[in-house]
């Protein structure tokens, strides 16, 4: 499971303009996708005009923080030689609004700011084709673009896509494809509109955790990374790997919370909530970032050489909410480097490094220390919601 990056090279869709987009997944995993150069949206709470030639299919980093309602149209298409269908739209309206459902999730993991009130689900629709005239010229993968014009061409007399943040389609058929999160610009109801968008396939439409992971794409987050630069193996972001709490047999894993560079990204860490450390010496409480209290500092950020585009973050998981599914109970950091596309790297222990999950828990008594930017991140103490950590730096 590799996200689709500038960097990489699997695969060039040519589709009118040329796109950058790479790397591979297993069946069923998920990743994202890249363009090699988009311009900001003018928007990022409501569909916006396309600054790219269309057709395409990309992904955009996050530019300007949703807000409020963000409600995705949720198609249901089925391939003309596979009329099977192996859930309802009941299954997705669970899946959407159901207990401990995605919309709780969002609800949950952005404290209030954002939802999916107002999606709907719609389908099942007949596409046109079947599924072996979607995969691409070489047959390696499958045609997003011409899925989510098809798609949403069934669709169109029941949807009037305007009012819709982003476009969620799930397909009856397994195509030996992972799961996708980025946007498309698709020209409906008369208008040209960039959406969030994601598509899946059965073998991972039950799993909300994947599902909030793709939706994290469409609203512009990227993969966080572990040192060996693998790009789903940090236990503490559902941008990473997905959860392990499974409390409904139906629709697992549930996902953890996003970390705290992705929540400060999407603006639902106010300005009071973030500490950044500039003083040489410091000690601060720092909140759980799953159901914390009131107040009190959610993330620390502590600047690399007096950057303001690499830096440290630091903040606290303990297991609750939707964060039951954790390691354990501990301090986590994250190296982000904003020019990357992966920005946040996961900090283990140089002697753990290859022990992702328990070589990044940093507890009571346990330092960190970069010694060429002279920086130190010492957990003191466990409070009943979070940590105390002191930070030392050599300005």
């Amino acid at each position: 499971m590799k996200r689709l990056t500038r960097a990489s090279t699997r695969a060039i869709w040519i589709i009118f303009a040329a796109l950058l987009i790479a790397g591979s997944a297993p069946w069923g995993g998920h990743v994202s996708l890249s363009v090699a150069a988009l311009q900001p949206a003018a928007q990022a709470t409501q569909a916006v005009t396309p600054t790219v030639p269309r057709p395409t299919v990309f992904f955009e980093p996050t530019r300007v923080a949703p807000s409020g309602a963000q409600p995705f149209a949720m198609i249901l298409c089925k391939f003309a030689d596979a009329p099977e269908t192996w859930q309802t739209p009941a299954d997705f309206e669970k899946l959407l609004f159901g207990q401990d459902g995605l919309d709780a999730y969002w609800r949950e993991a952005s404290y209030g700011r954002i939802s999916l009130a107002g999606s709907k689900v719609v389908g099942w629709y007949t596409l046109p084709q079947d599924a072996a005239a979607y995969r691409t010229e070489d047959g390696a993968d499958v045609d997003l673009y011409r899925l989510a014009v098809d798609c949403t061409a069934t669709a169109d007399a029941d949807i009037h896509f305007p009012d819709y943040t982003g476009i969620g389609m799930a397909f009856n058929m397994d195509v030996k494809a992972s799961s996708r999160g980025g946007k498309v610009c698709l020209d409906l109801d008369g208008q040209t509109n960039c959406y969030g968008a994601f598509w899946l396939w059965p073998a991972n439409s039950r799993n909300r955790a994947l599902v909030a992971h793709e939706i994290g794409h469409a609203f512009g987050l990227s993969h966080s990374t572990v040192a060996s630069e693998e790009e789903f193996g940090n236990a503490w972001d559902v941008m990473s790997q997905d959860g392990q709490w499974w409390p409904d047999p139906y629709y697992n894993p549930a996902p953890q919370h996003m970390i705290a560079h992705d929540k400060d990204l999407l603006g639902c860490i106010p300005a009071a909530r973030k500490f950044t450390a500039t003083a040489r010496t410091q000690t601060i409480t720092l909140e759980r970032l799953a159901q914390p209290a009131p107040a009190g500092y959610l993330l620390v950020q502590i600047p690399i050489a007096g950057a303001t585009s690499h830096f440290y973050t630091v903040e606290a998981r303990r297991r609750i909410g939707f964060d039951a599914s954790l390691p354990a109970d501990a301090v986590v950091i994250h190296e982000v480097d904003t020019a990357r596309d992966a920005p946040a790297v996961l900090v283990s222990r140089e002697e753990e490094r290859n022990l992702q999950a328990t070589g990044s828990m940093w507890k009571v008594g346990q330092r960190f220390t970069d010694k060429a930017h002279g920086i130190t991140i010492a957990v003191d103490a466990e409070t009943e919601s979070g940590f105390v950590v002191t930070i030392v730096t050599s300005s």
